[in-house]
């Protein structure tokens, strides 16, 4: 999660949430041979939201998600080769929300 400001020109918020869950299913034989198949899901979400204040005060939100589906390989042979193998299935990036809000202030001048 960050956020940075710039006086006079706005204010940037962004934060990024990540889930993964796994599924894994594994096989012992003789306390030295070690071996499980795995599916898993990465799922995470980028969130910000930024505000401008240049010419016209501006707000913008905005969220994309990327899910990755993958399955794997994890063994180990008496502790001496160790090695996991992962291959992805599907892997996808697409928006959640984009909102632009602006509001134009126009100068003006009282003259008496």
């Amino acid at each position: 999660m960050t956020a940075s400001t710039n006086p006079g020109v706005g204010v940037t918020f962004e934060a990024t949430g990540y889930l993964i869950p796994q599924f894994d299913v594994g096989l012992t034989a003789f306390d030295f041979v070690k071996s499980s198949v795995l599916v898993n899901l990465d799922a995470s979400v980028d969130f910000t939201v930024a505000t401008s204040t240049a010419n016209a005060t501006q707000a913008c939100m905005s969220a994309n998600t990327t899910l990755d589906v993958g399955v794997g390989v994890q063994g180990s042979l008496f502790d001496i080769l160790d090695g996991k193998v992962r291959k992805s299935l599907f892997n996808k990036s697409f928006p959640l929300l984009q909102v632009r809000i602006t509001t134009l202030f126009s100068s003006f001048a009282l003259k008496f």
